[in-house]
């Protein structure tokens, strides 16, 4: 009786799988940049980015958030712009935390 497979080889018998594995962790490498290009009390309350045809979607927590990380917008091009990341503008959106538990 085989053990189970592990991740690694399942994703690598599906290139569908990988493909979005991929795309995930340049995601997540382009929200760690973010987050350290930004003032530090705005930095846990971005959620999540994406960079689509030369603009950064920021996803923020609350619309208290999305005003500060509006600010930063022109700065967040410039800083990528020198780390050779075409971005033309800056689209925030905001995304509340989802509660868990009971009513």
């Amino acid at each position: 009786m085989a053990g189970p497979k592990s991740l690694r080889d399942i994703i690598g018998d599906e290139p569908h799988l990988r493909d979005v594995l991929k795309r995930a962790a340049q995601m997540d490498n382009l929200l760690r940049l973010v987050r350290g290009l930004v003032d530090p009390a705005l930095s846990p309350h971005i959620v999540l980015v994406n960079l689509r045809q030369r603009t950064l979607v920021v996803v923020v927590d609350s619309s208290a958030w999305a005003a500060r990380a509006r600010y930063a917008g022109r700065e967040l091009i410039d800083a990528l712009s020198e780390k050779q990341i075409a971005v033309e503008r800056v689209y925030i959106k905001v995304r509340p935390p989802i509660k868990t538990g009971t009513v």
